[in-house]
């Protein structure tokens, strides 16, 4: 089938990103069918499926389509959101380290199996909500994506495994707007009652980000207790399981140790906490997996680089030590706190996104630990 480079797909949620996204695509002349994609529940009754997480969001996407005069479609994705989102999820805390479940959505779910979706309906283009840029650079051809305007909402930290194949067929227009009030303004031209709508702050598949409630309600996953210890290996008291922790943490550890003791390891091979004192979590450098850059091939080096270690973080200059063609070390310019393994290290040239890749155990577990 060839693709329609008039016709694009939209990614809606039925919250006011989206909203705006479909009205604004609409007025820019595109042919534009809204789509939902039905993630959460295993509940095919219709009466238990309004009850679901998935159903409001819906009727409210439906209700823009219906307004703008597009179709609206819905497809369901619960298999694949299980196996690449929720299963990665529990897997990741198992092994001791601190998920990002949205990078692995956008890279199976929103950018991967969508945009077969988006294939399937003979369209050229995939479009989000997302706060970012595509543009092509003239001078190499590559698409690249670029810094939103609005630094308070910019998304690029979740988009780095985007290849050149996906990023000519994305379309994001939201990353020119200066803020979230210009993008409710649009909203509010629709006679919905949207623009007021509240911006999802939790992740969508766990009610009330009580990720302990879910892991233990659907899949059977518990805290097993062990011991707390310094990393001389002295045993400092019991905690209630290594899922309850993650690196930097400092309250909820349940002992008091008449100091402030933070988390700076976790030794799943011994079902051990390791403590330390706050200075014992700042480090020069991290080594990342799993990487991926938009536009250069597992580059040697690269000049002018930034990094962020978590998506609230702010940027610091760093530089790249290849290891081999999926393996970096990152230097920092100055000490950086609480590298926390299972995050992402996201690499800006500039306003550019560069590429990124998932942080490795940076830490020695213990000092005496061969």
């Amino acid at each position: 089938m060839e693709l329609n480079k008039k016709r694009v797909v939209l990614g809606m949620s039925g919250g006011v990103d989206s909203s705006a996204t479909a009205k604004l695509l609409v007025e820019a002349g595109y042919e534009v069918i809204g789509v939902s994609l039905r993630l959460h529940q295993d509940v095919d009754d219709v009466a238990d499926f309004k009850e679901s997480m998935d159903y409001t969001g819906f009727e409210d996407a439906k209700n823009v389509c219906d307004q703008l005069g597009i179709p609206f479609k819905v497809f369901h994705l619960r298999d694949a959101f299980k196996k690449h989102v929720r299963d990665y999820l529990v897997n990741t805390y198992l092994h001791g380290e601190t998920p990002n479940p949205c990078i692995e959505c956008n890279k199976h779910i929103k950018f991967g199996a969508f945009m077969e979706i988006a294939d399937g309906l003979g369209a050229y283009y995939l479009a989000t909500g997302h706060y970012c840029y595509i543009e092509q650079d003239e001078r190499d051809g590559y698409y690249k994506i670029k810094k939103a305007n609005s630094s308070s909402k910019d998304q690029t930290y979740m988009m780095f495994y985007l290849g050149q194949e996906q990023l000519k067929r994305i379309l994001m227009p939201l990353g020119a707007f200066d803020s979230k009030d210009d993008i409710r303004a649009i909203v509010a031209e629709m006679d919905l009652n949207l623009s007021k709508k509240k911006d999802s702050q939790e992740i969508c598949f766990i009610p009330g980000d009580d990720y302990i409630a879910y892991l233990k309600d659907n899949y059977g996953v518990e805290g097993v207790p062990g011991h707390f210890v310094d990393e001389e290996g002295h045993d400092l008291g019991q905690h209630k399981g290594m899922i309850h922790y993650t690196i930097g943490q400092r309250k909820g550890l349940g002992v008091s140790f008449g100091k402030p003791m933070y988390v700076v390891a976790l030794d799943t091979d011994n079902n051990q906490v390791v403590l330390g004192d706050n200075e014992d979590l700042f480090e020069s450098d991290l080594t990342i997996y799993k990487t991926h850059f938009a536009y250069s091939d597992a580059p040697e080096e690269a000049e002018n680089l930034t990094c962020k270690i978590r998506y609230s973080s702010k940027e610091i200059g760093c530089h790249l030590e290849k290891l081999d063609d999926e393996t970096y070390k990152v230097h920092f310019e100055a000490p950086q706190r609480a590298i926390t393994p299972g995050q992402a290290c996201v690499i800006y040239q500039g306003d550019y996104l560069f590429g990124g890749g998932i942080i490795k155990n940076s830490k020695t577990k213990r000092k005496n630990m061969v």
